[in-house]
């Protein structure tokens, strides 16, 4: 008797095992859902470097896009959003999609290069002229290098 009460709860166990490594219950014996959970949410948090712009955060849904924001900082051209503080791998311009929680970086560059070189014109009575330079086709700015080292006064 003692063998068959051995043998029932053996094979019971056995039984109890092989459903939840099935997934037959629908979340691998997790409560919460487990990998793959649709219902979880993502905070996505911005870094600017902006003192004059700054973003909440976003709560998004697994599997959901967030539209990106193009910001503006001036004397100088946005450049997108990167995962990374230091502007390294994929760059963001339009729709985030996050597999966790994230801050996205934004990154800006001086200007928008190559600039665009100029050609001198001569001064009448209404107009000052115009030395040889290159201008910013985002801020049009100018400069008397190429490098947008020098502005021109």
């Amino acid at each position: 008797m003692r063998k068959k009460i051995a043998v029932i709860m053996l094979l019971t166990f056995v039984c109890v095992l092989s459903l939840t490594a099935c997934d037959l219950f629908g979340n691998g014996g997790e409560s919460g859902g487990g990998h793959g959970n649709q219902d979880a949410e993502y905070t996505v948090r911005f870094e600017t470097d902006n003192a004059n712009e700054s973003l909440q955060a976003r709560t998004v849904r697994s599997g959901e896009s967030i539209r990106l924001s193009v910001l503006t900082k001036w004397d100088y051209t946005f450049d997108g959003w990167y995962e990374s503080s230091d502007f390294n791998g994929t760059k963001y311009t339009d729709t985030y999609t996050p597999t966790g929680d994230a801050t996205l970086y934004a990154k800006f560059r001086l200007h928008a290069f190559p600039l665009l070189a100029e050609e001198a014109s001569d001064a009448t009575c209404d107009w000052d002229g115009l030395l040889a330079c290159y201008r910013c086709k985002d801020c049009n700015a100018y400069f008397l290098d190429a490098n947008g080292t020098q502005p021109v006064d």
